[in-house]
């Protein structure tokens, strides 16, 4: 017995000195594209914050055909216009014809050359998300540059092509209007003191959320442009405004050729011809709607009693109830289905059966979201998230505390509790400071201000391994 226990008590020592057995062994790292795990012969290490992995699989998956030279050491990957060159011990690398310097360059191990993961993925054009409490790496598609979502409620800024209109607050708290361009680094005021703050997209369009001033439609350097209950004519290129004959609208939206409004309950606007039509009667508070085909899914209620979520076919004209809600929340149609928040939770609705089942995975909280490009991006704890579809995973984007956000193409745009507006990719790379709140970069007629400060870029910190 007492053999045993001293054979037992040496196991003990050996294993506790193991390198790691004290503070306990390092999870690998894990890295997934599109939901399924890439298998590695050498497993993905860390070089100056950066996740380093085999060449070959890499690039494979990511569908690049790869030469390899030996003399040289030099890496050729290419798919179709597609090419991406690093050589292993040199920090500068080659993608789309650009130099571009690395934290981390190749190296060789265990007869295998490893790359660093981040540059190579971004450079195929795909986000790079890194969960660090997990050791995960999810290499997603990036959004492309369609403005098909609608932001309803919370959002501040929206785009078609290369241009982006964003709002932010000027010193008398006012809000601003400016144009910007994706790679600029000038904003052009084009509305001075617009009292709002909310900006939604819709296909095709710009659609400006309501609080008290929204852009509706924003086509060839025109746009619809409501404060409070009346409507103006803008064009962004002269820089005027010009009533209307719109007026007594609210909660204006822009679904297809059709402008959305309250007047004593849901209207729509033809805008080829300027017909209005009647839709349903709403007999509480209405606070969010979408249109899907030829269904408006809304909810209504009254403050601090039950919230109702509402179908109305509008060619049949009938309206159905479709559930109460602990709390009144966003609402989105996104390919045929309905999605809802409530309670901090993401519900979808199937409209044909109406059967309702949770999104979000137990434990998720969700705040506040906008569905893009098969991604869900949401508010937790006032920072930003996003989520596939399925809530497979969900990663944190941002560390700063996000007051208004729109997600424009693969950018997002967004208000910090600092009221300071900034610009990052889909993924939490690339945070440009935008605005200063009460700065202006460029005044109405062109010419600069004293006070303009240069864009603000930070890199990805070191600890947002990836």
């Amino acid at each position: 017995m007492k053999r045993f226990q001293a054979l037992l008590l040496i196991a003990v020592m050996i294993i506790t000195m193991l390198p790691g057995a004290a503070a306990g062994q390092e999870k690998g790292i894990e890295v997934y594209f599109k939901g399924s795990q890439i298998s590695f012969d050498v497993a993905p290490s860390i070089t100056n914050g950066r996740t380093m992995v085999p060449m070959r699989a890499i690039f494979e998956t990511l569908g690049y055909i790869v030469d390899w030279d030996g003399s040289t050491e030099a890496i050729t990957a290419q798919k179709g216009d597609s090419s991406i060159m690093l050589t292993v011990g040199s920090s500068t690398a080659s993608a789309g014809g650009k130099n571009i310097t690395l934290d981390a360059p190749p190296v060789i191990d265990n007869g295998r050359v490893l790359v660093p993961l981040r540059f190579v993925s971004e450079s195929a054009g795909y986000d790079v998300l890194w969960d660090g409490d997990n050791r995960k790496v999810y290499i997603e598609p990036r959004n492309p540059d369609e403005y098909d979502s609608v932001q309803e409620d919370v959002s501040i800024a929206a785009g078609v092509g290369d241009s982006v209109l964003y709002l932010d607050y000027d010193k008398d708290y006012k809000t601003d209007i400016y144009l910007t361009k994706f790679g600029g680094n000038t904003s052009v005021k084009i509305i001075d003191g617009a009292e709002a703050y909310n900006v939604s997209t819709a296909k095709g369009t710009m659609l400006f959320a309501p609080h008290l001033y929204n852009i509706l439609r924003y086509e060839d350097g025109k746009a619809y442009v409501s404060s409070a209950d009346v409507t103006y004519d803008v064009d962004l290129k002269a820089k005027s405004k010009e009533i209307t004959q719109y007026s007594g609208m609210w909660g204006q939206k822009i679904f297809g050729n059709y402008m959305y409004y309250e007047k004593d309950g849901l209207c729509r606007r033809d805008l080829s011809t300027g017909k209005d039509e009647d839709l349903c009667s709403i007999d509480k508070i209405l606070y969010q709607y979408t249109v899907s085909g030829d269904m408006i899914y809304y909810t209504e209620g009254m403050l601090e009693k039950d919230t109702y979520l509402y179908q109305y076919d509008i060619k049949n004209k009938q309206k159905k109830m479709i559930t109460v809600l602990k709390e009144q929340g966003g609402v989105q149609a996104y390919k045929g289905y309905m999605y809802f928040e409530d309670g901090g939770k993401l519900f979808r609705l199937d409209p044909k059966d109406n059967g309702i089942m949770q999104v979000s995975a137990e434990g998720a909280t969700v705040s506040i979201f906008e569905i893009l490009n098969d991604t869900i991006f949401y508010k937790y704890k006032n920072q930003l998230n996003r989520a596939p579809l399925d809530f497979s995973y969900a990663v944190k984007i941002s560390d700063q505390n996000v007051y208004s956000w729109s997600v424009v193409g693969n950018h997002i745009f967004y208000d910090n509790d600092e009221e300071k507006t900034f610009m990052m990719r889909t993924d939490g790379s690339e945070n440009v400071m935008l605005r200063k709140s009460g700065r202006s970069y460029v005044e109405p007629d062109g010419s600069p201000v004293d006070d303009m400060p240069g864009l603000e870029v930070s890199k990805q910190p070191e600890q947002d391994i990836g």
